[in-house]
């Protein structure tokens, strides 16, 4: 179970916070109060352990959005296609959703929206045949594939 309750509190904070105990302690306090703010005491007493984690960062991003690539190739795999994205492609998804409030969840819906739909499409429209790699690239204001 997440919540992004208090999560304005930690995007507020110095990153330095979460460096020291005493700094995640402090902030876990703050975030606590947030919780009970929020929560009734009988749901709160059900929850054995919050845990409070650093905003993420686009680095992070480029590795969740690595980790979705696979998964999106393992579905590509019954035609034997192959993705090949730069780093241009991949900092485009990681921009296109960025919300440090959200974490990671925005990025999957980029890659869903800028890539998989797209991609999708020109899959239906017979744009690449089976066992090709598909080279992705930022194309202006989107992606482009080409083979």
């Amino acid at each position: 179970m997440t919540s992004n309750i208090g999560s304005d509190r930690i995007l507020e904070s110095d990153p330095h916070l979460f460096e020291s105990e005493a700094g995640r302690d402090a902030l876990r306090d703050v975030l606590l109060e947030r919780l009970k703010e929020f929560f009734r005491p009988e749901f709160l007493n059900r929850v054995d352990e919050t845990l409070i984690f650093r905003p993420l960062t686009k680095p992070d991003l480029r590795k969740v959005v690595d980790i979705q690539l696979t998964h999106l190739e393992r579905l590509l795999g019954d035609r034997r296609l192959k993705l090949e994205l730069d780093d241009a492609a991949k900092d485009f998804l990681v921009d296109r959703g960025y919300e440090p409030a959200l974490g990671a969840r925005p990025v999957k819906r980029s890659i869903l929206r800028n890539l998989q739909d797209p991609l999708a499409f020109a899959l239906l429209s017979g744009k690449f045949p089976d066992g090709a790699t598909i080279r992705v690239r930022v194309a202006g204001e989107e992606l482009g594939f080409e083979s």
